[in-house]
């Protein structure tokens, strides 16, 4: 009976989730200032990225610190501001992570978001999410502008002065929509961190599935 494992174990991990789903905190401003080059610890995969995004025409490089994890976090905006790229690598809970997700903003308020690896999703129901695991940037701009160029919505530009803005703004308007869904509650009065409802941990836990059919049709990608 060795495959009953299986479903104990998926439920044990939907239980964990859910649970550090209601606990965690989230920050609307989630990255510092901007910081000089020699003062950023680029690992491995960070560094490939701003090969990268050297030959690919993104401009407005600044690398800034995030607030909570001990991660570094890139941005680049496209010379018509209308893509954001964030690359970002370091550790969660002492465990190494690193993603990459590209954003564009659409008239009716949502984003076309393309990234290159899992996450918690967002149940806020702004993101129109494509992943490609394990991509180059070259390859997830490449997929991004190809989703560009299918919208039927319009793609307006940011205007933030710099990535790590755009970011806080984006952050801002997905806790304001979970607000307004009841997936969501401000954990201060001053409304700088929120935290997931239960009916928000429920979303993120229906969202694993999503994601988990995502991987099985790119699996020799993971």
């Amino acid at each position: 009976m060795a495959w009953l494992w299986i479903p104990a174990g998926l439920a044990g991990f939907l239980v964990f989730q859910f649970c550090l789903s209601l606990w965690e905190k989230h920050l609307i401003i989630s990255y510092g200032p901007a910081m000089e080059d020699n003062e950023a610890d680029f690992g491995a995969y960070l560094k490939r990225c701003d090969q990268a995004a050297a030959q690919s025409g993104v401009v407005e490089r600044s690398v800034h610190r995030h607030l909570r994890f001990d991660l570094t976090g890139v941005f680049w905006f496209s010379p018509e501001r209308d893509i954001l790229v964030l690359s970002g690598e370091g550790k969660v809970a002492k465990m190494p992570v690193k993603q990459t997700w590209i954003y564009s903003p659409l008239a009716d308020g949502r984003y076309i978001v393309t990234s290159d690896g899992f996450d918690e999703g967002d149940p806020s129901g702004l993101s129109k999410t494509a992943r490609v695991i394990n991509a180059g940037l070259g390859k997830l701009l490449e997929k991004h502008r190809l989703r560009l160029e299918a919208e039927i919505c319009g793609i307006l530009p940011f205007r933030e002065p710099d990535g790590a803005g755009a970011m806080e703004e984006m952050k801002r308007q997905q806790a304001q929509q979970l607000l307004q869904l009841g997936r969501a509650a401000w954990v201060d009065l001053e409304q700088t961190k929120w935290h997931y409802t239960v009916g928000g941990a429920f979303c993120i836990c229906g969202g694993f599935f999503k994601q988990l059919a995502v991987g099985i049709t790119q699996f020799w990608r993971v």
